[in-house]
C-alpha cells in the first residue's frame, strides 16, 4: 500500500500509531520499542498489504526484500568498521559504497519483470543514498560504534522510507538516543499538526484538485497550447504532491520525536536557479552536494586534472546533476532533466562571476522578481522533460 496516497493508509497509520504516541509523550516516555513496533507494522502495511486482493500475489515478495536489503547494507557498514578499526587502507571504502550501491544499480539496471523485481523495492533510492552516509560517516571517523537498532531503524524508519526526506545517520542517532520530555513532546506535536495539516491541504484538496481539473485536460490534448498547460500544471501538480508527501512524513516523524529535516521551502519563490535547490528536495540537493560535488570537486583538483578551479566547479555541477537524474531512473527524460539543471547552474554561475566585474545588473526588488519569474519558468521546463511528457 501507497504511503500517505489514500485515506485508507492513513486511516491505518492514525489507529495504530498516533494514540499510543500520544500517550506516551504526554507521560514524558520515549518507547524505542514501541517506535521499533509501529515501525515494523507499518512496513507490513506499506510493503504486505493485499492490495489486488488476489489469492496468491507474492504480497510478502516486497517486504523480505527490503529486509534483506537492510541486513545485508548493515552486515557491509560492520565490516568496514571493523576494517576501519584495524587502520586498513581507506580504499576499501570505494569497495564498500559499490557493495552498498550494488542492489540500487541491479534494479535500475535489470528488467523490471526480470531480475530488477527480485532486488528493487519502492524506496530502495532513499535507503541507499542513507546506506551510503553511513558508510562515510564510518569512513571520516564520526561514526565509531554502530548499534544494530539504531542503523537498522535509520534505513527502516517507516514516515519517510519511501518518500523522503533523506536523513542523516549522526543527526537521526542524536535524535534516536535523545530523551523527550512531555514539555518536549507537546512542541513536537504542535509541529506536527501544523505539518499533518498542511499535508492535507496539498495532497488532497490543491495537488488532487490540479490533476482533475487542470492536469488531466491538458495531458490528453494535443498542440503548443496544451502543452504549455500541461508544463505549467504539472509542475503545480508535482509541488503539491510531493510536498504533501513530505509534510506528512515529517508529520509522522515529530510525533515519534525523529525531527525529520524539512524538504521543500517556497521554491517556486526561488530568485535563481541555485537558490530554488536550496529550496527543492532540499534532503536530496544537499546531499548530492556533500556527496558527490564536494567529493568530486576535492578528487580532480587535489590530483590537477582541472587546475582551472572555475572549470572544476562547472563540470562538478555537470556531474552532480547527471547523478541526480540518473538516481531518478535510467529513462533518457530522467538524463535529460539531470543535464539541463546542471547546464543552467553552469550558466547562473557564469553569470554570477561576470557580473561582479561588469555590474550589469543590481540587486534590487524589480531584479529580483525578474530573477524569480526567470528562474519558476526555467524550472517548469525542466518538470516538462522530467514528465516525460515531452517524449511521448
Amino acid at each position: 500500500m501507497a504511503p500517505y496516497a489514500d485515506f485508507v493508509y492513513l486511516g491505518i497509520l492514525i489507529a495504530i500509531v498516533v494514540g499510543p504516541s500520544v500517550v506516551l509523550g504526554l507521560m514524558g516516555r520515549k518507547v524505542k520499542g514501541w517506535i521499533a513496533l509501529a515501525t515494523a507494522i507499518m512496513l507490513v502495511v506499506q510493503y504486505a498489504w493485499p492490495v489486488n486482493g488476489k489469492v496468491g500475489d507474492p504480497f510478502w515478495q516486497e517486504l523480505a526484500t527490503l529486509c534483506a536489503f537492510a541486513a545485508a547494507q548493515f552486515l557491509v557498514a560492520r565490516i568496514y568498521l571493523a576494517l576501519r578499526r584495524r587502520g586498513v587502507s581507506k580504499q576499501w571504502l570505494t569497495a564498500a559504497l559499490l557493495l552498498s550501491l550494488a542492489p540500487l544499480l541491479l534494479a535500475k539496471l535489470l528488467p523490471e519483470h526480470g531480475g530488477g523485481s527480485l532486488v528493487g523495492f519502492v524506496g530502495i533510492s532513499y535507503l541507499s543514498f542513507r546506506a551510503i552516509d553511513a558508510l562515510v560517516c564510518i569512513h571520516e571517523g564520526t561514526v565509531r560504534e554502530l548499534r544494530a537498532s539504531v542503523y537498522l531503524m535509520f534505513l527502516l524508519f517507516f514516515p519517510t522510507i519511501s518518500s523522503g526526506p533523506i536523513d542523516r545517520y549522526r543527526r537521526f542517532e542524536m535524535d534516536w538516543d535523545a530523551p523527550r520530555p512531555a514539555g518536549q513532546f507537546v512542541r513536537d506535536m504542535d509541529h506536527a499538526a501544523a505539518c499533518f495539516f498542511t499535508a492535507l491541504l496539498y495532497k488532497f484538496v490543491l495537488a488532487a484538485w490540479i490533476y482533475q481539473a487542470w492536469l488531466l485536460p491538458a495531458e490528453s490534448a494535443t498542440g503548443i497550447g496544451p502543452m504549455v498547460s500541461y508544463t505549467y500544471a504539472y509542475s503545480f501538480y508535482l509541488f503539491f504532491d510531493f510536498a504533501g508527501y513530505s509534510a506528512f512524513a515529517i508529520a509522522f516523524s515529530y510525533l515519534l520525536g525523529i525531527r525529520t529535516p524539512p524538504n521543500f521551502q517556497l521554491p517556486f519563490l526561488a530568485p535563481d536557479i541555485q537558490a530554488f535547490w536550496n529550496r527543492w528536495h532540499i534532503t536530496l540537493s544537499h546531499w548530492l552536494r556533500d556527496f558527490v560535488f564536494m567529493r568530486y570537486f576535492l578528487w580532480i583538483t587535489k590530483r590537477g586534472w582541472i587546475k582551472n578551479p572555475v572549470h572544476a566547479t562547472h563540470s562538478g555541477l555537470l556531474v552532480t546533476f547527471l547523478t541526480m537524474g540518473l538516481w531518478h531512473g535510467l529513462e533518457r527524460h530522467f538524463i535529460v532533466y539531470g543535464l539541463y539543471h546542471g547546464v543552467l547552474q553552469v550558466i547562473h554561475d557564469r553569470f554570477k562571476r561576470w557580473n561582479k566585474t561588469a555590474r550589469w545588473l543590481a540587486d534590487t526588488r524589480t531584479s529580483r522578481a525578474l530573477g524569480t519569474a526567470l528562474t519558476f519558468n526555467c524550472v517548469c521546463f525542466g518538470f516538462l522533460i522530467f514528465s516525460g511528457h515531452w517524449f511521448r
